[in-house]
């Protein structure tokens, strides 16, 4: 009945035990594909923060690049409506000046022909002037008879009075038109002073607009400086923003982890996890072997390779307090776990024979346990882990290491490839963890030390932004104002080109009235002229009568009558002439003004039209260098796609995290299915320990007997 109950248990125990590896197996593959899932979720959210920063580095750029162009062609449209302008100016200059030019012309041949025909008028009025003398000689004698044929002395005195009247009128209207030309003359010259101080002002205004002009597209450039710059450090703040979220992210998992103790075995992890609630429990060990030691990085996968399962031992001030965690264990369930007694754990140190060879030898980093720090109370503890172990910088060092101290003791190297008292030897490549539990502390430490740096960096950055973008304001207030007295020049210098034009336009009028006042003196002048001919020659009758007798044929002679009359229209016609001649002069003495005013204005605006042209040149050559960056850098399919990506991405990243969450369900499932197999296991090893001990006793009792 023993034996048959003892075959049961047996049977039991096998079932159990095949369920209990399926369980195990199973367990492993869930694991394992929830360290898949992990490696897979981290590489999808930096591919995610990738692609975010990617697409507002790239929108950033974008609306730099847009601003950049909008402020080109701005400036393009202005400097091509500024040469339209300035082109039309001169147009209008240039037409002018050819009908001036033109004019001059004509009015240097008009002047030609005055002065030949006042040339000739004057040749002829002097060959007249020569045949009435003659005849005047010849009928000298007979004047004081013609005086008696006149018949009565009184005609000729009211002849005389009359005479003198109209001469005295003439005279009065001449001193009239000269005191016109005179006050014509004045206004004039009080014109041309005017348009001398015209075209001072235009010259100034002209000056202060290049300057202006310099001052603006100096500040423009400074002002795309600022751009670049402004770009440049949004870009640095953008990723310093990205950094930040991704060290912040990982800290947070990071400190998760090392709340919830994740990366410990079952057992070592609920016991840590009790501990923070039981204060009987937690009173009865001190900690994990990883917690209580500070391992410097580069010697971080060589301890964690030498201490393999070790790190996780639990330490305990004694033997008690280790049986008590134990017994603990069992009670809950809970699972196995390796402590380390700080009363019991016996030091393991190297022999002195090899110390020297291990001091000396290159390559030899030194004994584990003196690579790290502890407190000295755990000195036993580590002695005993890591006393006889030696860290060397690589595998040619190890080999060399263990051949001449015979494999005395066990030789770990940097990247964590071990060789063994015993000879054999482990390594290869290493599965990249996601946290190590050696690191983990000083990792943490790191990321919080980063994010106050990033958090410092970010916020330099941040005033250096705002001093750039007020530096820009400072230079858009400084644009506005160089604008404003742009416009303002450029409103004095129409008000100067306009007061020009009518200034020439009174110069003129001015001219063609003191022509038509010469004219008009000229006529009053001949009028007079004649006149006093008239009465000189009536006083001389009167006179010649008086004295007495003159032949009635000398005076009457037609012939000096006639001769008389042409040289009087003779005279009329050269006046004539000659005031014709000064107004034709003063209008080419005024259209030469003009045509030395034109020129300048040809050449001032011929000037800012070449100038204005090579400024826009150069905006076309930036513009088109920007907008072939812009096309560069905007890629809409690019975009587009990144666009799509980022959301499949989050796709994929929101399916494994439900995968990710049926797997921890599952592999809790399996970890109490192990727990239910191990405690039944463990209760049919009981049962078939009693069975085999009461057989034993039986056999025993029946050899006795």
């Amino acid at each position: 009945a023993i034996n048959n109950r003892l075959n049961g248990i047996i049977e039991e125990i096998d079932l159990k035990t095949r369920e209990f590896d399926e369980t195990v197996d199973e367990y492993n593959v869930t694991a394992r594909q929830i360290d898949s899932t992990d490696d897979t979720i981290s590489a999808l959210r930096d591919e995610l923060l990738e692609l975010t920063v990617g697409l507002e580095k790239q929108a950033g750029e974008t609306k730099l690049l847009q601003e950049k162009i909008a402020m080109l062609k701005s400036r393009r449209d202005e400097l091509s409506a500024i040469i339209e302008r300035d082109s039309e100016i001169y147009n209008k200059s240039s037409e002018a000046y050819e009908n001036e030019k033109r004019e001059k012309d004509v009015k240097s041949l008009i002047l030609d022909e005055l002065i030949q025909n006042i040339g000739e008028i004057a040749t002829e009025l002097e060959a007249l002037d020569g045949r009435i003398s003659s005849s005047e000689n010849k009928t000298e004698e007979n004047t004081q008879k013609l005086v008696e044929s006149l018949g009565k002395l009184g005609d000729i005195k009211a002849q005389i009075s009359s005479l003198s009247a109209e001469i005295k009128l003439i005279q009065n209207r001449i001193s009239e038109q000269q005191a016109k030309s005179l006050d014509v003359e004045n206004k004039v010259n009080s014109c041309r002073s005017l348009m001398d101080e015209s075209c001072a002002n235009i010259e100034s205004l002209t000056r202060k607009k290049s300057e202006m002009h310099e001052r603006q597209r100096t500040e423009k450039q400074e002002n795309i400086k600022l751009a670049y710059r402004q770009a440049g450090l949004e870009e640095d703040i953008k990723d310093i923003i990205g950094e930040f979220r991704s060290s912040q992210s990982k800290l947070h998992l990071m400190q998760e982890m090392q709340k919830e103790n994740e990366g410990y075995a079952a057992s070592v992890k609920k016991l840590l996890q009790e501990s923070q609630n039981n204060a009987s429990i937690g009173g009865r060990f001190i900690n994990v072997v990883a917690k209580l030691m500070n391992v410097p990085e580069e010697y971080e996968s060589a301890i964690d390779m030498a201490l393999g399962s070790a790190v996780q031992n639990i330490v305990t001030k004694n033997e008690d307090d280790a049986k008590a965690v134990i017994q603990y264990l069992k009670d809950n369930n809970m699972g196995r776990a390796t402590f380390l007694p700080m009363t019991s754990v016996k030091p393991r140190r190297i022999a002195d024979e090899h110390m020297h060879t291990i001091e000396t030898l290159l390559g030899v980093r030194g004994i584990a346990s003196r690579l790290i720090s502890f407190d000295d109370e755990y000195t036993s503890v580590f002695d005993s882990l890591l006393g006889s172990t030696v860290i060397v910088e690589n595998m040619d060092c190890a080999v060399y290491l263990a051949q001449i101290t015979k494999y005395s003791f066990k030789i770990v190297t940097l990247d964590g490839d071990v060789i063994n008292p015993a000879g054999t030897m482990s390594g290869g490549s290493k599965k990249v963890q996601a946290v190590s539990l050696i690191g983990r502390e000083r990792e943490i430490q790191e990321l919080e030390q980063r994010l106050v740096e990033l958090e410092a960096e970010k916020q330099n950055k941040e005033r250096e932004l705002e001093s750039v973008k007020a530096e820009q304001e400072e230079f858009a207030n400084k644009t506005a104002s160089i604008d404003e007295e742009l416009k303002s020049i450029e409103i004095a210098y129409a008000k100067e080109v306009e007061s020009q034009k009518s200034l020439n336009q009174q110069i003129e009028d001015l001219g063609k009235e003191k022509a038509e006042i010469e004219s008009l003196t000229a006529n009053l002048t001949a009028n007079k002229s004649s006149l006093e001919e008239r009465l000189e020659a009536f006083r001389k009758y009167e006179e010649d009568i008086n004295e007495g007798g003159l032949d009635e044929n000398s005076v009457k002679d037609p012939e000096i009558y006639l001769l008389k009359k042409k040289r009087s229209d003779i005279n009329n016609e050269l006046t004539e002439l000659k005031v014709k001649k000064a107004g034709v002069e003063s209008q080419i003495v005024s259209i030469e003004g003009n045509l030395l005013r034109l020129s300048d204005e040809l050449e001032k605006a011929n000037k800012e039209i070449r100038y204005n042209k090579v400024e826009l040149q150069k905006c076309l050559t930036d513009l088109s260098e920007l907008e072939g960056e812009f096309s560069s850098v905007v890629d809409k399919k690019a975009y587009d796609d990144n666009v799509a990506a980022l959301q499949t991405t989050r796709d994929k990243l929101a399916n494994f995290d439900l995968t990710k969450k049926e797997l921890s369900q599952k592999l809790s499932v399996l970890s109490d299915q192990k727990l239910t197999l191990n405690s039944e296991i463990q209760q049919a090893n009981d049962r078939k320990y009693k069975e085999e001990n009461l057989l034993e006793i039986i056999i025993i009792h029946k050899m006795i007997i």
